[in-house]
C-alpha cells in the first residue's frame, strides 16, 4: 500500500497480492487505490487466476472485474470443460 502511495501506480505486483491490496484499500476507504486495483485485476484475468476473483465476495462488487472474469470463462469454456479446470481451481 505504501508503494502505491509513493508511486501512484501498480506495477510488479502479483494478481493475488493486488486482490489483498484491494481489500486493504476498501477497508481504509482509499478510493484511488481501489480504482487502480480494479483496473489491474480486470486487465490481468487469466485462466490460472480467474477463480481467485470469485472467492472473495467484496471483490466481486467490482463490476468491471466480474465482467472480465465471466468473459474470460466464456471465451475459454472448452479449456475449463476439458478437465483442466481442476488444475486451475487447485
Amino acid at each position: 500500500m505504501l508503494k502505491f502511495m509513493y508511486l501512484e501506480k501498480i506495477e510488479d505486483f502479483q494478481y493475488q497480492d493486488v486482490l489483498k491490496l484491494y481489500s486493504a484499500a476498501a477497508f481504509y476507504g482509499y478510493e484511488k487505490l481501489k480504482k487502480s486495483c480494479s483496473s489491474f485485476l480486470s486487465s490481468n484475468v487469466q485462466s490460472v487466476n480467474v477463480w481467485e476473483s470469485f472467492k472473495d465476495f467484496p471483490i466481486m462488487a467490482m463490476e468491471e472485474l466480474k465482467a472480465s472474469a465471466i468473459n474470460h470463462i466464456c471465451q475459454h469454456v472448452r479449456k475449463f470443460l476439458n478437465g483442466r479446470m481442476e488444475a486451475v481451481v487447485d
